[in-house]
């Protein structure tokens, strides 16, 4: 039995950037043109292997590694200031984990 299945059909990654104090005033600001309209934006996140689950990170087939642990929680919130894209193109790279270990989208 698969998680979703253990969940009875709701299963879900908790996305929590949308709630950061720092994030939701970046939110309020875009959405309230408080420094204009947004013509381009740049992301990144560098950073090394998250500590609450080094134990499991390294093994691309319990964490998903940078591509499932971390960047979904990017992607989730580039949508959520912007509004569903209309074109995505990532592309990435496995060195550590067996999974996808660095990523890069242009959306």
């Amino acid at each position: 039995m698969t998680a979703a299945q253990a969940a009875h059909g709701f299963f879900m990654p908790a996305m929590c950037l949308r709630f950061w104090p720092q994030w939701v005033w970046a939110k309020q600001a875009i959405t309230q043109g408080a420094y204009g309209r947004v013509l381009a934006a740049r992301f990144r996140r560098v950073s090394e292997p998250p500590g609450w689950s080094r134990s499991t990170y390294f093994n691309g087939e319990q964490s998903g590694g940078a591509l499932l642990d971390l960047h979904i929680h990017d992607t989730d919130f580039v949508q959520f200031l912007f509004g569903r894209p209309r074109g995505v193109f990532s592309t990435g790279l496995t060195r550590f984990s067996g999974a996808i270990d660095h990523v890069v989208t242009n959306i």
